[in-house]
Protein backbone atom coordinates (compact mmCIF):
# COMPACT_ATOMS: atom_id res chain seq x y z
CA UNK A 1 0.00 0.00 0.00
CA UNK A 2 1.12 3.58 -0.53
CA UNK A 3 2.97 4.91 2.47
CA UNK A 4 0.50 6.05 5.07
CA UNK A 5 1.70 7.38 8.38
CA UNK A 6 0.42 5.89 11.60
CA UNK A 7 -1.94 8.82 12.12
CA UNK A 8 -3.50 8.74 8.66
CA UNK A 9 -5.53 5.52 9.05
CA UNK A 10 -7.12 6.79 12.26
CA UNK A 11 -7.79 10.17 10.65
CA UNK A 12 -9.32 8.50 7.60
CA UNK A 13 -11.40 6.22 9.82
CA UNK A 14 -12.63 9.21 11.86
CA UNK A 15 -13.50 11.07 8.65
CA UNK A 16 -15.40 8.06 7.29
CA UNK A 17 -17.31 7.63 10.56
CA UNK A 18 -18.24 11.31 10.48
CA UNK A 19 -19.47 11.02 6.88
CA UNK A 20 -21.51 7.93 7.82
CA UNK A 21 -23.12 9.81 10.70
CA UNK A 22 -24.01 12.75 8.45
CA UNK A 23 -25.57 10.48 5.82
CA UNK A 24 -27.49 8.40 8.37
CA UNK A 25 -28.89 11.57 9.94
CA UNK A 26 -29.89 12.98 6.55
CA UNK A 27 -31.55 9.71 5.49
CA UNK A 28 -33.41 9.48 8.81
CA UNK A 29 -34.53 13.12 8.57
CA UNK A 30 -35.77 12.64 4.99
CA UNK A 31 -37.76 9.56 6.02
CA UNK A 32 -39.37 11.44 8.89
CA UNK A 33 -40.19 14.43 6.71
CA UNK A 34 -41.47 12.50 3.71
CA UNK A 35 -45.23 12.71 3.57
CA UNK A 36 -47.61 12.43 0.70
CA UNK A 37 -48.33 15.99 -0.37
CA UNK A 38 -51.78 16.93 -1.51
CA UNK A 39 -52.03 17.05 -5.27
CA UNK A 40 -54.34 19.54 -6.89
CA UNK A 41 -55.92 19.14 -10.27
CA UNK A 42 -53.53 21.60 -11.91
CA UNK A 43 -51.27 19.75 -14.39
CA UNK A 44 -48.33 22.05 -13.56
CA UNK A 45 -48.69 21.28 -9.85
CA UNK A 46 -48.70 17.55 -10.61
CA UNK A 47 -45.67 17.87 -12.91
CA UNK A 48 -43.76 19.85 -10.28
CA UNK A 49 -44.65 17.26 -7.64
CA UNK A 50 -43.48 14.37 -9.85
CA UNK A 51 -40.23 16.17 -10.59
CA UNK A 52 -39.67 16.92 -6.91
CA UNK A 53 -40.33 13.27 -5.97
CA UNK A 54 -37.92 12.04 -8.66
CA UNK A 55 -35.17 14.34 -7.42
CA UNK A 56 -35.74 13.26 -3.80
CA UNK A 57 -35.66 9.61 -4.86
CA UNK A 58 -32.40 10.14 -6.73
CA UNK A 59 -30.81 11.87 -3.73
CA UNK A 60 -31.95 9.07 -1.39
CA UNK A 61 -30.49 6.44 -3.75
CA UNK A 62 -27.17 8.30 -3.99
CA UNK A 63 -26.99 8.75 -0.21
CA UNK A 64 -27.74 5.07 0.47
CA UNK A 65 -25.17 3.91 -2.10
CA UNK A 66 -22.51 6.20 -0.62
CA UNK A 67 -23.39 5.01 2.88
CA UNK A 68 -22.84 1.39 1.79
CA UNK A 69 -19.50 2.31 0.19
CA UNK A 70 -18.32 4.15 3.32
CA UNK A 71 -19.25 1.21 5.55
CA UNK A 72 -17.40 -1.10 3.19
CA UNK A 73 -14.35 1.19 3.44
CA UNK A 74 -14.46 0.90 7.25
CA UNK A 75 -14.41 -2.88 6.91
CA UNK A 76 -11.37 -2.63 4.60
CA UNK A 77 -9.60 -0.46 7.18
CA UNK A 78 -10.31 -2.98 9.94
CA UNK A 79 -9.09 -5.83 7.68
CA UNK A 80 -5.93 -3.83 6.90
CA UNK A 81 -6.91 -3.96 3.24
CA UNK A 82 -7.68 -0.27 2.79
CA UNK A 83 -6.01 1.63 -0.04
CA UNK A 84 -5.76 -1.20 -2.53
CA UNK A 85 -7.63 -1.24 -5.84
CA UNK A 86 -10.10 -4.14 -5.88
CA UNK A 87 -9.81 -4.89 -9.63
CA UNK A 88 -6.04 -4.62 -10.13
CA UNK A 89 -4.57 -4.76 -6.61
CA UNK A 90 -2.45 -1.63 -7.05
CA UNK A 91 -2.33 1.16 -4.52
CA UNK A 92 -5.10 3.73 -4.68
CA UNK A 93 -3.58 7.17 -4.96
CA UNK A 94 -3.50 8.95 -1.56
CA UNK A 95 -5.04 12.13 -3.01
CA UNK A 96 -7.94 10.01 -4.30
CA UNK A 97 -8.49 8.45 -0.89
CA UNK A 98 -8.46 11.91 0.66
CA UNK A 99 -11.09 13.14 -1.77
CA UNK A 100 -13.14 9.93 -1.76
CA UNK A 101 -12.28 7.83 1.29
CA UNK A 102 -14.73 5.18 0.10
CA UNK A 103 -12.82 4.67 -3.18
CA UNK A 104 -12.15 1.02 -3.90
CA UNK A 105 -10.53 1.55 -7.31
CA UNK A 106 -7.48 3.41 -8.51
CA UNK A 107 -8.09 6.19 -11.01
CA UNK A 108 -7.16 4.01 -13.98
CA UNK A 109 -9.61 1.23 -13.06
CA UNK A 110 -12.34 3.74 -12.11
CA UNK A 111 -11.90 5.48 -15.47
CA UNK A 112 -12.02 2.14 -17.31
CA UNK A 113 -15.18 1.13 -15.41
CA UNK A 114 -16.79 4.49 -16.20
CA UNK A 115 -16.09 4.20 -19.93
CA UNK A 116 -17.24 0.58 -19.97
CA UNK A 117 -20.54 1.54 -18.29
CA UNK A 118 -21.01 4.36 -20.83
CA UNK A 119 -20.48 1.93 -23.71
CA UNK A 120 -22.96 -0.53 -22.25
CA UNK A 121 -25.53 2.22 -21.66
CA UNK A 122 -25.57 3.55 -25.10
Amino acid sequence: MTKITNTEPSQIEAHIKNEIQILENRIRREREESTEPEVGSDPLDRAALVQSQQIASSVRFHDSERLKALKKALLRIKADDYGFCEPCGDDIEPFRLKARPEADMCITCADNAFHKSKQMAG
